[in-house]
């Protein structure tokens, strides 16, 4: 029976990525009208192993910059490039980024996206099951240093998966720059790795960040198997009163905007990666100054967005 829901859900994703696709060539003639030749500069922190399915809207406006000490993103690298029509804006790094510029342990897991900087050797003990080997040495970069050395530009949008060092690694992009939409795997009952939501909820509160939405993933640690359980229990969003069966929230997958004035570019953003509630608020807003061709454009590019076929 597993077996034939893995494939169900494969064919489903795999469905779900044509019509993602397909939508975005649509949209990319419009983008780059928009646009022109100024560019949207996304890092993906801990990219290894999957892709983010957002950044297929950014083909041919952004230089995309993919960054994990692990083997596995080359995996990402080619799903991605794969599926963009313009793939020379694509670049990766087998670095790992920290708060510092220093050597680390890098505790590598059986399943290597779990692998990680936060855990100890105490924890290990603990976990051996899942991170049976002892660490390696490797050397983490400043956000700072790491742009510097490898001559980058200024983030527009970050994503970091790092399996419990994202407080770290958004201390040090906070220090010197102000991207525009962060997206931040955090944690919350995990027993494995440090509980991040309320530092990194903070943290951009007080650099006048908002938090536009959340993912939850429903889960705990078993004592007694000594191991994670992940829940699929399905949640009832649509009458929250009604889910009388409480699971425990294990991370939260978090979505902060930055409090500013935008530009046509962050509208662009904001599309793009799906922040389509305050795009439409944005496009009617009037602060913002754009000719009637343009906001013309802008409520097509919602219209098409608003369309997008997910099976769920």
């Amino acid at each position: 029976m597993k077996y034939f829901f893995n494939i169900k859900n494969k064919v489903k994703r795999k469905l779900n990525l044509n019509s993602l696709i397909s939508n975005k060539k649509r949209l990319s003639k419009i983008y780059m009208s928009l646009l022109k030749s100024d560019k949207i500069n996304i890092y993906d922190i801990g990219a290894g192993h999957r892709i983010l399915n957002e950044l297929i809207n950014f083909d041919q406006i952004s230089n995309i910059y993919l960054i994990d000490p692990n083997k596995n993103l080359d995996i990402s690298y080619k799903k991605l490039i794969k599926n963009l029509k313009v793939d020379n804006n694509v670049y990766k790094f087998f670095n790992a980024i920290s708060d510092k510029t220093q050597t680390r342990d890098y505790y590598q897991s059986i399943n290597s996206t779990s692998s990680t900087f936060s855990l100890n050797k105490q924890k290990q003990k603990i976990f051996k099951k899942y991170y049976p080997t002892n660490p390696v040495k490797i050397k983490t970069y400043s956000f700072s240093e790491f742009k510097k050395i490898n001559s980058l530009k200024n983030p527009d949008i970050v994503k970091i998966d790092v399996e419990g060092h994202e407080t770290k690694i958004t201390n040090s992009i906070i220090k010197n720059f102000s991207p525009l939409i962060f997206q931040i795997e955090t944690n919350v009952n995990n027993d494995i790795f440090e509980k991040s939501f309320l530092k990194i909820q903070n943290l951009l509160n007080n650099n006048e960040y908002k938090l536009y939405s959340i993912l939850p993933v429903f889960g705990n640690f078993d004592p007694t198997l000594k191991e994670f359980i992940v829940s699929n229990n399905k949640v009832n969003f649509f009458d929250p009163e009604f889910n009388i069966n409480k699971r425990s929230v294990s991370q939260i997958e978090c979505y902060f905007v930055k409090k500013k004035r935008y530009s046509l570019k962050d509208l662009i953003c904001f599309s793009a990666f799906g922040i389509i509630d305050l795009f439409y608020e944005q496009i009617n807003s009037k602060n913002i100054k754009v000719s009637k061709k343009i906001k013309k454009k802008l409520i097509e590019i919602y219209k098409i967005q608003n369309n997008l076929k997910i099976i769920k």
